[in-house]
This record gives C-alpha cells, sequence and structure tokens, in this order.
C-alpha cells in the first residue's frame, strides 16, 4: 500500500472517530480537497486537510471536558451527600415550611428560641388573679393559698383554744402569821427562801394573783428540809371561805441537804376572784430554824383566752 493510501485511510479514520464522540464535524469538500485515487496529492492540501483535522478534534476535547466537569456537578440519586447542592425544595416543601414553629412535630427548643416568662407573661398567666403563677418579686399574691409560711403550717399560728399559765410566789417575801415571830432569809439547798428564828410550828403568808376563770391543775412547792424530826407543808388557801384549795409536804423520812420540789396530784379548781382572794402559806418551826426553809410556791393553771 503505498504512502497516499495510508494518509488517506488515517485521514478517513480520525473523521470516523470525530463523529462517534458526537464532535465538530469534520467536512471533507472534494472541491477543496481534491484527493482521488490514482492522482498524486499536494502538500499544502494535505497539510490543510491535517489542520482540519486538528482543530475539530481540539474542539471535540474541550466540548468533552466541560460535559464531564458539568456531569461531576449533577446531583446522584443515590446516599451521596451533595454538599453543594442547592435544591428549591425538601421532602415537596420549600424553605419556608421548615422556618415556622407552628409545623415543629417533636424534639425541644433551645431556650435561646423560646421563652417561658415572656410566653406565660403574654398568656396573662402572671398576674395576680386566680389560677396564676405566683411571681418571687415581693408583691403581695392575693390568691395564692400555700401549705406552709417561712416552713410552718397554719397550726404553728393559730391560738391553742386552751393555754398553760404559772404563777409563782417566793416565800422570801412572805410575812410571819404573828408579828412577834422573828425571821430571816435564809440560802438553802441553791434556793433562797425565808425561816423563822424563834417559836415552834407556824407559818409565813405571801398573797397570790391567779386569773379569773382559770383552772388550778397543779401545786407545786420548793422547800429545803434538812431536819429528820421536822417537815413543812404548803396551802393554797381562799381567804372568804378559809378553806384549803390543796395541801402538799415535804417528807419527814430523814434530812436532805438538797432543795425538794413537791408536786400535788392533778387538780381542776375553777379560780373565782369574783368572791375570793389566794394566799399561799408555808408551814416552818422555830426550833428547826435554818434547816427548815420554804423557797417558793407554784400554781399551774389553764384558761381560755
Amino acid at each position: 500500500m503505498n504512502k497516499m493510501n495510508k494518509f488517506m485511510i488515517a485521514f478517513f479514520a480520525l473523521f470516523l472517530i470525530g463523529s462517534v464522540v458526537f464532535a465538530d464535524d469534520v467536512v471533507y469538500d472534494a472541491n477543496t480537497y481534491p484527493f482521488a485515487s490514482g492522482t498524486k496529492a499536494m502538500a499544502a492540501d494535505v497539510n490543510a486537510a491535517f489542520d482540519e483535522v486538528e482543530a475539530s478534534v481540539n474542539d471535540n476535547d474541550n466540548r468533552i471536558i466541560a460535559l464531564e466537569t458539568e456531569t461531576a456537578d449533577m446531583a446522584h440519586k443515590d446516599s451521596t451527600l451533595q454538599t453543594s447542592l442547592n435544591a428549591d425544595r425538601l421532602d415537596g416543601q420549600t424553605g419556608s415550611f421548615y422556618q415556622s414553629a407552628s409545623n415543629i412535630t417533636a424534639g425541644t427548643l433551645s431556650p435561646s428560641r423560646f421563652s417561658a416568662y415572656s410566653d406565660l407573661s403574654a398568656e396573662g398567666y402572671l398576674a395576680n388573679a386566680s389560677g396564676d403563677i405566683a411571681r418571687n418579686n415581693g408583691a403581695i399574691q392575693a390568691t395564692l393559698n400555700a401549705d406552709l409560711l417561712d416552713g410552718y403550717t397554719s397550726s404553728s399560728f393559730v391560738l391553742s383554744t386552751t393555754r398553760t399559765g404559772y404563777v409563782s410566789v417566793s416565800a422570801n417575801a412572805a410575812v410571819p402569821q404573828y408579828s412577834t415571830t422573828a425571821t430571816s432569809q435564809g440560802n438553802a439547798g441553791g434556793g433562797v427562801g425565808r425561816y423563822t428564828t424563834s417559836g415552834g410550828l407556824s407559818y409565813l403568808i405571801a398573797p397570790i394573783q391567779i386569773p379569773h376563770g382559770a383552772t388550778i391543775t397543779s401545786f407545786i412547792y420548793k422547800v429545803y428540809d434538812n431536819t429528820p424530826i421536822h417537815y413543812s407543808r404548803a396551802y393554797l388557801y381562799t381567804s372568804v371561805t378559809g378553806s384549803s384549795v390543796v395541801t402538799v409536804a415535804s417528807s419527814s423520812a430523814g434530812a436532805s441537804s438538797a432543795m425538794q420540789t413537791i408536786t400535788s396530784g392533778t387538780l381542776n379548781y375553777v379560780v373565782n376572784n369574783s368572791n375570793n382572794s389566794y394566799f399561799i402559806y408555808f408551814g416552818v418551826n422555830g426550833i428547826a430554824g435554818s434547816s427548815l426553809v420554804p423557797i417558793a410556791a407554784i400554781v399551774q393553771y389553764t384558761y381560755v383566752p
């Protein structure tokens, strides 16, 4: 095969390749390039034909590169994340659908997106009406019904229907039953009282004021009795009837260097100041002297305020 035939074959092969890849057409013009079998080809015509083929091939190459670039930018219908894809819709909805809180169906809003205080204010629940939420702002919550006040229930602030009270009288302030009986103050058994220094058995007497209508429930006597022979009684007397309401006595079983406290049994005596006044009688004995020292008498009572 001569050189001319080889050239022609190569030329037409390139022409066909360009057509297959949908490149720009290479147009063979027989008038421009009068190649014919058995004839000589002019170098200028051959060069011109090759220039035409080169231009067409280069143009096809540029188009293929552009097409490959565009294909790479196209979204793939698979699970691959399309990082630069800007779609017009997502699951059939535009962007405004997902920006509306009305379409939220799950999850928790960030505090920066939602203010409970502002929402409750807007809905009118932070006022001072029934059903509103109490605010820690110093304002009186007029309809707030709390279970505790400063940690205490209501029973801690309600006065009991019955209260307990005490009235005490010091024997040191009492006077002797007989004006001729000598007395002296004594410090004995941890207490301060009064005793007689002359005579025998007698009494020191002191008035006591108990609220009218009160119920006496107990009578308490404090005494120093350090003599095994003598003992001391204490009486709660009424002035009008001259009778004893209650009597308690110190022990006569033996001497004691400690102050004794003697308590009566349960009493139920109602005080009537409209008809009576009341006195305490402290038993003393001049023979026992400072070994028998009355100290105090205490009346326990209950009353209704």
